[in-house]
């Protein structure tokens, strides 16, 4: 009888060991599993972030590229003898870039213009030449185009100089509906979406996700996830900060993942959008990878335990 208690005891401590153990792996296992998770989480976020830093860095070394080009034209420019020379006139309307500029123009004092193939105009009270004049080098903020009003652009304004007075501005257009082709990222396989927003009045330069530039007023209407806020968003960009959000797309219904970087042009952001399978494809990969590993590993677990469980009570029946 002494015998058949002490297998019965023997019996019950392996059961017990045997759950502990159990219990200690699974749990092991699922620890890593969420410390692995959030790693590749936290990967696919960096991916995001350096991905909208690269447009960044992409549309300010476009406009500094711009802006020397700009500068060598305005030297040979004030060299002429007169502003408005035919010769001068033959550098605007032939200007031919392979930049973000499509063509190039002359603002003169009393707010004239000189426009490619034209004649002088004026301008409309649409530009100052004493106010662009007082900025110096400088781009302008979203605007309408002189000769077609229905067309949005930029313009990178240079002063023209003679004996330390500024003659004339020069300016390259850049035109908002093109300027989405010029801009790209490697991330995605270009399936991101690419933003750049102007911190200062919240308009959009650069939306390659909708057919016209808004404003971040429209965000207003979008759904967000819970432990984002629009108004942090809009604080960020206004600011200069680099920070994310997630929204729901009022087309498709699906998460996107927007991440934005400061650049250092005129307080503007750059932004990437992506779908939320799009970001964390790797992290499901991953995840399914260890799903199916614990799976395994309690399933393994279970079939240990039933053997145990049957050998105890095989040794308890043989000894009684």
């Amino acid at each position: 009888m002494k015998k058949s208690m002490k297998v019965i005891d023997d019996g019950n401590k392996r059961i017990i060991i045997t759950l502990l153990v159990m219990a200690v792996l699974i749990a092991l296992s699922s620890a890593v599993s969420v410390k692995i998770s959030k790693m590749e989480e936290q990967a696919c976020w960096d991916t995001l972030h350096a991905s909208a830093k690269e447009v960044s860095v992409e549309i300010e070394s476009r406009v500094s590229s711009d802006q020397r080009l700009l500068d060598s034209i305005a030297d040979i420019i004030a060299a002429q003898d007169s502003i408005d020379s035919p010769e001068i006139k033959k550098i605007i309307a032939g200007f031919r870039p392979n930049t973000m500029i499509s063509h190039i123009a002359l603002l003169l004092p009393g707010d004239q213009l000189i426009l490619p193939g034209e004649t002088p105009r004026n301008t409309g009270k649409l530009l100052s030449f004493e106010e662009e004049a007082a900025l110096g080098c400088h781009i302008s903020d979203r605007s309408v185009d002189i000769r077609d009003k229905s067309r949005m652009i930029l313009r990178n304004f240079v002063p023209i100089k003679k004996d330390n007075e500024i003659i004339a501005m020069l300016y390259g257009v850049v035109d908002l509906q093109a300027l989405p082709g010029d801009l790209y990222t490697t991330a995605y396989d270009g399936k991101a979406a690419i933003y750049v927003m102007d911190g200062e009045n919240e308009n959009f330069i650069v939306d390659t996700s909708h057919g016209s530039l808004g404003s971040l007023d429209e965000l207003g209407t979008r759904e967000v996830k819970e432990g984002y806020s629009r108004g942090k968003l809009r604080q960020d960009i206004s600011e200069g900060n680099a920070g994310h959000c997630v929204f729901t797309s009022q087309s498709t219904g699906e998460s996107l993942y927007f991440c934005y970087e400061p650049t250092k042009i005129n307080g503007w952001s750059a932004g990437i959008s992506v779908s939320e399978d799009l970001v964390f494809a790797k992290v499901n990969k991953v995840n399914g990878m260890l799903l199916r590993f614990i799976s395994l590993e309690i399933l393994l677990l279970a079939v240990y335990f039933v053997y145990i469980l049957r050998s105890t009570k095989k040794e308890v029946r043989e000894k009684q």
